[in-house]
């Protein structure tokens, strides 16, 4: 992370956790009913693969950007917004990490990704938040939930907080990582099996 942007995030906190493991962000019923609308999305052709370009965060309407597979390759689908509950559930777990341990100003939860990584997919190091992001709202939390049982797979999510990563193994179906959106991370290739995950990013007023 570079001196400029960390300048720019202490201007709202100081002190700021490096990442909060939650082990029960969602119960064992949240998670099929979740993975369930990732299904229907599978089977009804609205699936897609999360336009990625070079690293950046991807700005819808923005041009130039495509699906690089050698960056990223996962199955991804998205919570349709008609889904009240779930984005009420989320925002309100989301919004109680965040008070407890960053105390980033956010207002919202953009649109639930749900992510299915099978034997080789995966996400190499990135960032989900950019100063230079062209948009209002600014992600500044992320939070990234298993929805599967950890014995159905093999592989891992990196957090490169220093010169190494800490390396994350889901413990628990429905536990959640949360992290401040502009901390490296990854996801490891899958060795074994079908990794679920659900993927929240809490967005705020832009910095200035």
């Amino acid at each position: 992370m570079s001196e400029s942007l960390w300048n720019i995030w202490e201007r709202e906190v100081t002190g700021v956790s490096d990442y909060v493991v939650v082990p029960d962000f969602l119960s064992p019923e949240e998670c099929d009913v979740i993975s369930s609308i990732h299904d229907a999305e599978i089977e009804s052709g609205r699936e897609g693969w999360g336009p990625v370009a070079g690293g950046d965060e991807y700005y819808p309407g923005v041009p130039g950007q495509e699906v690089n597979f050698e960056f990223r390759k996962v199955k991804a689908a998205w919570v349709p917004g008609t889904r009240g509950e779930i984005y009420d559930l989320v925002y309100q777990r989301g919004a109680a990490i965040n008070d407890e341990h960053f105390g980033f100003d956010i207002d919202a939860v953009q649109d639930l990704q749900l992510c299915r990584y099978g034997v080789g997919e995966h996400f190499c190091p990135h960032y989900d938040s950019f100063v230079t992001a062209p948009t209002t709202e600014f992600r500044k939390m992320t939070i990234s939930v298993l929805l599967n049982e950890p014995e159905d797979f093999e592989g891992s999510i990196d957090l490169y907080l220093g010169e190494a990563p800490i390396r994350i193994k889901h413990a628990r179906r429905g536990m959640a990582v949360a992290f401040p959106s502009w901390v490296l991370h990854a996801v490891d290739p899958v060795d074994k099996g079908e990794r679920r995950v659900m993927v929240a990013w809490y967005v705020g007023r832009k910095y200035t």
